[in-house]
């Protein structure tokens, strides 16, 4: 019964499924559920198995095919199409080990309360971080290949989807969270820029500014702790902080 329960809450969890019945022991009359792990299930295996260096290198590749596996399941949406191809550029360097699923350990130490792999994707940081200016660049230029390469639809969508997660994030952080929500609002359709609120350290206030996208990708993987300068429209003095969420 144990077994069970503790089964039931993997299926709950999404990590494991049912895979059929076999008949008990010999002589028994009672059916044995059979489970096997769903795609999560191995994938969050793998992740645990990274937490070993004499296994990382082994754990990356197979959890390299797993997401692969997932990514092109039908039908798609637009951010699976594109990692799909990023992954697999991220793979061929020899880096999608320390820029996929680091991140992902990473926040499976720092966020104790998931309890699904779908947020544990999500807790990941949608910027990637790093104190290497190389492999900034790199990481960048990676992502802009594989953007180039999907569709302008896709490339729409993706640019959108960027937009809602970084502004809500920026939603939480906002000194003037009613000046800004509207201002969000007033220019959600402009998909190629994000809503922000800069702070002007000279008007000691927040006021909501546009920053296009690629620039702010480009800023917060050079340069992940420092603010982005620009002209206060109030004081015209290049004091306005933008933060990099």
């Amino acid at each position: 019964m144990n077994t069970d329960i503790a089964n039931n809450n993997l299926i709950d969890l999404g990590l494991m499924q049912e895979a059929g019945t076999a008949p008990n022991e010999k002589g028994g009359t009672r059916q044995v559920h059979l489970y096997s792990y769903t795609y999560d299930g191995h994938l969050l295996a793998r992740l645990i198995e990274s937490f070993d260096p004499s296994r990382r290198g082994k754990a990356y590749q197979n959890a390299y095919q797993i997401l692969q596996s997932i990514l092109n399941m039908e039908p798609r949406a637009s951010h699976e199409i594109f990692y799909s191809v990023l992954y697999k550029k991220f793979n061929e360097v020899g880096l999608f080990g320390e820029f996929v699923i680091d991140r992902l350990r990473e926040s499976l130490e720092s966020y104790p309360k998931i309890n699904t792999m779908k947020e544990l994707q999500y807790s990941s940081p949608v910027i990637f971080r790093t104190n290497s200016a190389e492999k900034g660049k790199l990481y960048l230029d990676l992502w802009d290949e594989a953007f180039i390469e999907m569709t302008p639809e896709i490339r729409e969508l993706l640019l959108f989807n960027m937009k809602i997660d970084i502004e809500q994030r920026m939603m939480t952080r906002a000194m003037a969270p009613r000046n800004y929500e509207k201002y969000r609002m007033e220019n959600i359709q402009i998909r190629d820029r994000l809503s922000m609120e800069g702070y002007c350290k000279n008007c000691n206030l927040g006021y909501p500014c546009q920053v296009y996208t690629r620039e702010y990708l480009k800023r917060t993987n050079y340069l992940p702790n420092a603010p982005i300068l620009d002209d206060c429209l109030k004081c015209t003095k290049r004091s306005l902080l933008i933060p990099t969420l």
